[in-house]
């Protein structure tokens, strides 16, 4: 991810959520709905390679999209 990309997501940035996470020994940001499907946990949509949360804005236009 890179200040030229921007993440594509459905619906608004309401339904999402930012998380501080690892993955494989990477750190990073984890974006997870809000709730998943018929109630259920919430859904892992993506993982950001060594972004942080102030890194991040949800309702940055420069970095999200919604369709």
């Amino acid at each position: 991810f890179t200040a030229v990309d921007k993440i594509q997501l459905s619906g608004n940035p309401s339904r999402y959520r930012l998380v501080s996470s690892r993955y494989y020994g990477i750190n990073g940001v984890r974006i997870d709905t809000v709730n998943g499907a018929f109630g259920m946990q919430p859904d892992v949509v993506a993982f950001v390679n060594n972004a942080t949360l102030p890194s991040l804005n949800l309702n940055n236009p420069n970095q999200f999209v919604y369709v």
